[in-house]
């Protein structure tokens, strides 16, 4: 069975998510509230979410084999993030997956749940309420999103 980081194509075409998605907060105004909570020069963010993402969906552990475990939730602390700020977070990883022709049913998988609600509305939950670290830890690599969710969530 293919991981999702195999099915998307591998780095190359993570590395234009990751693009796309930081492309989009200077260009869309709707994503302007979580661009301000980036530094100007976005290339080592592009880079930390590239290698978060990589080990994410099953590829190269890239961000733990440089930087250890993710304590996601610890690393985003200093960041006033709420409802607004996870709603565009998701919204513009929405459209920039759909802007790099991730296929249809893939980004089903990344974001929908099995009864066909959307995983992300749960993960929204995670900066402000659900512990990061939780859903770090029930997140097995290549995993889908709505498994990590479920496993939090029950």
């Amino acid at each position: 069975m293919q991981t999702h980081y195999e099915r998307l194509g591998g780095s190359g075409i993570l590395r234009q998510l990751v693009d796309r998605f930081y492309a989009l907060m200077d260009e869309d105004p709707d994503y302007f509230g979580i661009r301000k909570l980036h530094p100007a020069d976005l290339t080592e963010s592009r880079n930390k979410l590239f290698w978060f993402l990589s080990g994410w969906t099953g590829g190269p552990p890239e961000y733990t084999d440089r930087f250890g475990h993710p304590f996601l939730r610890r690393r985003h602390m200093p960041f006033a993030i709420a409802e607004a700020e996870r709603d565009q977070w998701l919204g513009c990883m929405e459209r920039a997956m759909q802007d790099a022709g991730v296929d249809a049913d893939l980004r089903q998988e990344l974001t929908a749940r099995d009864d066909d609600r959307r995983a992300f509305d749960a993960a929204r939950k995670l900066n402000t309420v659900a512990s990061y670290q939780a859903y770090v830890d029930a997140f097995p690599r290549g995993a889908s999103v709505a498994a990590a969710l479920e496993s939090i969530n029950e």
